[in-house]
């Protein structure tokens, strides 16, 4: 994974670029430790008061999609997601820049206050993200249809042996798995708790949609679930917490299978690949620990 820059590292032209667009070059700049996937992030103080959070990445195939992505889904996403107020391409780069929220990041332990607030909020972007508005993204379904992960990682030597005497059904699941996340809803897809910031005034915000594509209405809630089994739940817990979010309703047993399937089989893939960061293997144990529960 490439390093993160900050803000003196960055090509001069960019700074210029930014401060052009900002009106004044930044008083200061505090560094955010968190979105790995932007190769800068940090909040910018201006002399005036204001402060905006800037991300961008190095110019790059992946880094004009989901620059492109994020810039063209903030208008549909404005109820939950800050205003974009600047997308500036200079010297290689493209910084878009978001007004600031004030907010804490979500608390996703088990028995935390804030989890009734995320239900909410996951099924009013569902409502609101249906049907899926064009940002020029893949629909999820036909990202997956790309992988054949569990293939892949049959031919690994040290298998796990729950995972090596149920490889042929996780195989047959993980071919469902595009089929059953098709939809016409914009989903997240990769949510996360430094992606939900809890506003006290406003409630809950969902941030980075750099990876939005089209899928069904309860795709984001079931990459929750990963998520909040990742943070201390037990898988049958985490379900409970689904339960409470309307567009669950939709997601049939054997399509959340499938889906629990296809992603630890991806995430397995990932984190297996030279190089990967340390929290591509956790991800991977807490999507398998789901499978673990849903096939026994």
């Amino acid at each position: 994974m490439k390093r993160r820059l900050t803000w003196q590292e960055l090509p001069e032209a960019v700074r210029c670029a930014v401060a052009g667009r900002a009106g004044a070059p930044p008083l200061a700049v505090e560094d955010v430790p968190f979105g790995l996937s932007s190769h800068f992030a940090a909040v910018l103080h201006f002399a005036d008061g204001r402060r905006v959070f800037c991300k961008g990445m190095e110019d790059g195939r992946d880094a004009r999609l989901q620059c492109r992505v994020e810039a063209a889904a903030n208008p549909y996403v404005a109820f939950t997601s800050p205003a974009l107020l600047w997308d500036v391409s200079a010297s290689g780069w493209r910084l878009l820049g978001f007004a600031y929220v004030r907010g804490r990041i979500v608390d996703l332990s088990p028995g935390s206050p804030d989890l009734p607030a995320v239900a909410r909020v996951l099924a009013g972007a569902a409502d609101r993200l249906t049907p899926a508005p064009e940002v020029g993204t893949l629909p999820l379904s036909e990202r997956w249809a790309r992988f054949t992960a569990w293939e892949q990682l049959a031919a690994h030597d040290a298998l796990d042996p729950w995972v090596a005497a149920r490889l042929d059904d996780l195989r047959l699941w993980e071919k469902r798995g595009p089929g059953a996340v098709v939809g016409d809803t914009l989903a997240h897809c990769d949510l996360s708790r430094y992606n939900l910031l809890v506003d006290a005034g406003l409630g809950v915000h969902v941030v980075d949609w750099a990876r939005a594509g089209r899928a069904a209405c309860w795709v984001d809630t079931a990459f929750m679930v990963l998520r909040l089994i990742g943070e201390g739940h037990t898988p049958a817990s985490a379900e409970r917490w689904a339960r409470t979010v309307r567009a669950w309703e939709a997601a049939g047993a054997e399509d959340v299978t499938a889906f629990a399937v296809a992603t630890a089989g991806i995430r397995a893939v990932r984190a297996a690949r030279p190089g990967a960061p340390p929290h591509l293997a956790l991800l991977a144990a807490h999507a398998l620990a789901w499978c673990r529960h849903l096939l026994g």
